[in-house]
């Protein structure tokens, strides 16, 4: 039996316990009726890949990203390749762009350009920074600190907020720290921390970074395209994501929004990065004008693709869109705690008494390994008997946790959801039950 079959026979004997689940949690109509799929999927429905979210000769990706797409999306980028010099295309790429916009719900520059999210951060920072610039990092996890490395490598005078990795970062504390160096030039966060979930509160400190002279930059790497980012609104100056996460498109591109604070601190800094093609300004210009030659040769396959991702977000309706998220974590999670998982957040936070579900984000979840299993062994077996694939964690939190993806509509479907969990629990229970055997 495949690994898909399994995960339908998961699914159909918890299917009752699915619609309890969502009853209890009180979630949306258009989650349960139109997200969940009440039947099961005949023999051939299996091998043809209809009428059910995983496909027989794949796996079903659950990681943090590269995220495993819709067939809409995967198709979008089989068609003909043309050149990013044809009309055709900028037509597409210039409309792309105002609707992401719209998504971002921002009125700023906005690029969408190749390479990955690390890529549009590094080029952010090579041209926005240089030696004796100040730039106060905030960091709760591996990712703020990330960018705090690469800050330094590019010469910045780098002072660093090391939050409770456990809890969001407080915008009182940031306020404190900007009054005592007014001096600071930029002041960079993440929005949602992937290696704990954690979600910063980007509003509040956005409206205590605009008090001061600092630029605010946010990493919306797990937020974006999935969770409201109201980029204007909490005066985000600059911002970073990529195609390949919440916006459930393939890997490739990267998308970078600059304000006007933003540009005017450009013209003043001593960047780095600045010569040719890495040019901040040169690749706005060249991509977001009406010119004849593009600052590069786009990947038009990729832009095609996630204009089909953008598809999928605006055919349910971006604010719809976003409550199907919320719905979506919220079900893992119950279901989750349910089957006697726990969040690696949870134990730190219990002792501490404080935070609740609200700090957690809906797109990343970072599940503690079940005590006395290697956490290797533990994913390779969910691989090896469900075809289900989670991801690892990074920095101090590798070896302990795993990491739940929840950003693209396929991720998202109740169906994959619970068996995800079933797969979860499956996994664990055969782990235990051959450690005891083994006398271990």
């Amino acid at each position: 039996m495949s690994g898909a079959e399994r995960i339908i026979l998961i699914v159909d004997k918890h299917l009752i316990h699915m619609h309890t689940l969502m009853q209890q949690l009180n979630l949306s109509d258009t989650f349960i009726k139109e997200r969940c799929m009440s039947r099961r999927a005949s023999d051939e429905e299996l091998v043809a890949g209809r009428d059910v979210t995983l496909p027989s000769d794949a796996e079903l990706n659950m990681s943090t990203g590269p995220v495993h797409v819709s067939d809409h999306v995967l198709r979008s980028q089989l068609s003909a390749a043309f050149s990013p010099h044809h009309e055709n295309f900028r037509s597409i790429y210039l409309d792309l762009c105002d609707r992401v916009k719209r998504v971002l719900r921002t009125e700023q520059d906005l690029l969408i350009m190749h390479g990955s999210i690390r890529v549009g951060l590094d080029i952010v920072l090579a041209n926005m920074i240089g030696p004796g610039a100040k730039i106060l990092a905030l960091s709760n996890g591996y990712w703020g600190s990330y960018i705090a490395d690469n800050a330094r490598a590019h010469g910045a005078d780098v002072i660093v907020y090391e939050s409770n990795p456990w809890h969001p970062i407080d915008a009182e504390e940031v306020d404190r720290i900007l009054s005592q160096h007014p001096d600071i030039d930029m002041v960079t966060a993440v929005h949602i921390e992937t290696s704990t979930g954690i979600k910063n509160a980007i509003r509040e400190i956005g409206g205590v970074v605009a008090k001061y002279n600092a630029i605010f930059f946010v990493d919306t790497a797990c937020s974006a395209g999935a969770i409201a980012v109201n980029t204007d609104d909490w005066k985000i100056d600059i911002s970073v994501t990529g195609t390949q996460k919440t916006f459930g498109s393939l890997p490739g591109l990267s998308i970078i929004t600059m304000s006007e604070k933003a540009w005017a601190t450009y013209e003043r800094a001593p960047g780095t990065g600045r010569p040719g093609h890495l040019n901040l300004r040169y690749l706005f210009d060249a991509n977001l004008q009406e010119i004849v030659r593009p600052a590069y040769t786009q990947p038009t396959s990729l832009i095609v693709a996630f204009n089909a991702a953008i598809e999928e977000i605006e055919r349910e309706g971006i604010d719809n869109w976003f409550h199907l998220h919320a719905d979506a974590g919220a079900l893992l999670l119950k279901s989750l705690r349910e089957k006697g998982f726990e969040l690696i957040a949870d134990e730190h936070r219990n002792i501490s008494g404080t935070g609740d579900d609200a700090d957690f984000s809906c797109t990343v979840f970072a599940v503690k390994v079940p005590d006395g299993l290697d956490e290797t062994a533990f994913r390779n077996e969910l691989r090896r008997a469900f075809g289900i694939f989670v991801i690892g964690n990074v920095g101090a939190l590798a070896g302990l946790s795993f990491r739940i993806g929840l950003m693209s509509s396929v991720q998202m479907n109740p169906r994959n959801i619970l068996a995800t969990v079933a797969a979860l629990s499956e996994t664990r229970d055969k782990l235990c039950r051959d450690k005891g055997k083994r006398g271990l």
